[in-house]
Order: structure tokens, then sequence, then C-alpha cells
């Protein structure tokens, strides 16, 4: 498996804790509020603000603590070059990573228009951005995989 790929994975690992962390947090700790059909808004504006750092910090230790463990096991220094080719990866993976997101989004509107508690709203939200992170990875190992 080349760098990257080994990369796209451990990217999907971290965003799949987030993933369980966040089902956690919110239908088992906290369920009484999430599954309210009254909705607490403070309750949600705080899930959101600590779900997109979160996703962040958690990244970027894994990269380091992945590029720390590729280093020590392949004996060699991580290649962080881009070509033509790793532009075109990263170009597919986030298009495919935008649809998963749009039809969340579209998913999320449909539910107001269709008079759901706005719970409904929130979750899917956050949830397809979590889903739009896996995709990217996903197609990113993918790509890479194929030699496209």
């Amino acid at each position: 498996m080349s760098f990257q790929e080994k990369k796209s994975l451990v990217t999907m690992l971290a965003t799949v804790i987030i993933v369980g962390f966040y089902c956690i947090y919110v239908f088992g700790i906290h369920s009484e509020q999430s599954l309210n059909p009254d909705i607490d808004f403070q309750f949600w504006g705080i899930t959101a603000l600590l779900i997109l750092p979160t996703i962040i910090v958690v990244n970027i230790i894994s990269h380091i603590l992945f590029g720390i463990f590729y280093t020590i096991t392949a004996n060699e220094k991580p290649t962080y070059d881009t070509d033509e080719r790793d532009k075109l990866v990263e170009l597919r993976s986030n298009q495919n990573s935008f649809m998963v997101f749009t039809f969340g989004y579209m998913l999320s509107m449909v539910s107001l228009a269709l008079g759901w508690p706005a719970y409904y709203l929130f979750n899917i939200l956050i949830i397809s951005q979590l889903l739009s992170s896996i995709m990217w990875s996903a197609s990113n190992f993918y790509y890479y995989k194929r030699g496209f």
C-alpha cells in the first residue's frame, strides 16, 4: 500500500471514531435532549460547535501520529509531493464528498418541508458532514488503489 492509501485509511478511521463518539454523545448520553420534539437550539448549537473542532483536532493528531509511525516502520520519510495525478485524485474525491453533503443538505431541507421536528435537521446535517468526510477518504483510497 502506498503512503497516500494508508493516509486515507487513517483519516477514514479517525472519522469513523468521531461518528461513534457523536452517536454515543447525542443518542446515548444526551438522548433526552437530542430526541426531544421541543427543540433546544442551545444544545444543537453547542453540539455543532464541538463536533467541527473535534474533527479538525483528531485529524491533525492522527496525521502526526501516522507520519511518526510511518517513518519508524518504513524507514523512510513520508512524501508530501503532489503531481497531476494527486491533484486529480483530490478533485474527484472532493466531488464525491460534496455530492454526499449536498444530498444530506437536501434531505435535511425535505425533513423541514415535511414538518418533521428540527432535531432531524441537525442530525442529518451533522451526520451528512461526517459521511462526506468518510466518502472523501474512501474515494481517495479507491482512486489511489485504482491508479487513477
